[in-house]
């Protein structure tokens, strides 16, 4: 059997191709108006299959006294492609406590265009050295922005006692990394 074609009322024309080889089968199409879905649509629908990943790196420091929070210059930036999305964001973040300073404490928290999602710590250090110490603090969040405009992800900190970094110095770069998963 050959290609099926369909004409527009004014030009063109939508070829139904079958497969090469196929068993015998019918396609039934619906008895009212409608649109068909294509293979795209279907598959932006699949819930749970990750539309899009959004990453970003940091190789510089960030260090800070202060018992305010400040950025960390750990951030991304995504635009869902649906308002029913999960945005699922993984956070390596490195931080340190300068040589020297004892009883430290560290906060982070991860804020979504200026709305504070979640705050954790503090991580606390109690080390009297000449040496840097560097750790390394991990996050996974879950979020349901309900929404399809851009929204931006970031890091921010602050030292209750002393002085702490967040920095790439300390084994490697920190990262952050966005995940839009379907709903």
């Amino acid at each position: 059997m050959g290609n099926v074609r369909l004409y527009g009322s004014t030009s063109g024309y939508t070829e139904l191709a079958p497969p090469a080889v196929a068993p015998d089968g019918v396609l039934s199409l619906p008895s009212g108006t409608g649109t068909l879905a294509t293979t795209a649509d279907v598959a932006a629908i699949v819930p749970g299959k990750i539309l899009q990943v959004v990453n970003s790196v940091i190789t510089h420091s960030a260090t800070s006294s202060s018992t305010t929070y400040v950025d960390t210059g750990l951030f991304a930036t995504i635009t869902p492609t649906s308002a029913t999305s999960t945005i699922l964001v993984f956070i390596n973040l490195l931080h340190g406590k300068y040589p020297g300073s004892t009883d430290s404490y560290f906060q982070c928290r991860l804020d979504r265009n200026g709305t504070v999602l979640t705050t954790s710590g503090p991580l606390a250090y109690n080390i009297t050295s000449s040496y840097l110490l560097g750790m390394t603090y991990g996050l996974m969040y879950k979020d349901s922005p309900a929404t399809t405009s851009s929204l931006t992800y970031k890091m921010q900190f602050h030292n209750g006692v002393n002085t702490a970094s967040v920095t790439a110095g300390y084994g490697g770069p920190s990262s952050i990394t966005l995940m839009e998963i379907s709903a």
